[in-house]
């Protein structure tokens, strides 16, 4: 403890700027933003991100995800998720998102999801609307509000999140930020085992990496972590142009 404390003061001495993040990560819903809330950046046209979440603990899972944008201000992104025990039914979320307004001071953007959720063989689906911000002030910070429908939904439920990216150190290697979240859905509604249970915490949070000047992001996270149930996860983004 006492080295890692030593190698983050002088990493503080000999990079004092403190500098912005990048919306090139993938969250668990398949939209850049934060761990489950999406923020109303969207990656940068003509780019695709290629990411990894993995669920680090008992409830161990695969989740790749995939962003693309071919136009401006627009991005897609697709995800499935392969989690033990159910490995043999993998479960799938397909998000838009398109930034309709953009300032110094605030954007805005609407967005769309589709789950197709598995779980021992039986299937359903559910859909989310939601309407998101993005403001700059101590930290980068996003907010969602929207409403999930389909499948095992609470109806009189309004889903809202709120995520903060916070820059901490940043040199010439890249820059370390925390990262927290919290809300009151789930990225895919039922049975979503290490990142959400029915039971959750609804608050999660960790620490982001960001290398080869942003086209790299690695994320270290708990998630739930006001819950028992709490699990540890980590994702890995790379950002490529063309």
């Amino acid at each position: 403890m006492k080295r890692l404390i030593t190698l983050f003061t002088l990493l503080l001495l000999i990079s004092p700027v403190i500098s912005k993040g990048a919306e090139y990560q993938a969250n668990l819903g398949a939209s850049s933003g934060n761990i489950n809330t999406p923020s109303a950046d969207t990656i940068r046209k003509n780019s695709v991100v290629l990411n990894s979440w993995f669920l680090l603990t008992e409830n161990t899972g695969y989740l790749p995800r995939v962003l693309v944008s071919f136009v401006e201000n627009w991005e897609i992104g697709f995800g499935a998720d392969f989690q033990k025990p159910d490995s043999n039914d993998p479960s799938y979320i397909l998000n838009t998102k398109y930034k309709f307004y953009d300032s110094n001071s605030i954007k805005a953007a609407i967005g769309f999801n589709y789950q197709y959720n598995v779980h021992n063989n039986s299937t359903w689906n559910n859909y989310q609307f939601y309407l998101g911000f993005t403001w700059m002030g101590w930290a980068k910070t996003s907010a969602i509000i929207g409403k999930t429908f389909g499948d095992y939904t609470e109806k009189e439920n309004i889903d809202f999140s709120i995520g903060i990216e916070k820059i901490l150190l940043a040199g010439e290697l890249g820059k370390l930020a925390i990262i927290t979240d919290f809300s009151n859905y789930q990225y895919r509604n039922k049975y979503v085992e290490g990142a959400g249970n029915l039971s959750r915490g609804i608050f999660s949070g960790g620490v982001r990496v960001l290398l080869l000047n942003n086209k790299l992001n690695i994320d270290f996270v708990f998630t739930d972590l006001l819950d028992s149930n709490r699990e540890m996860a980590a994702s890995f983004s790379f950002i490529l142009s063309f």
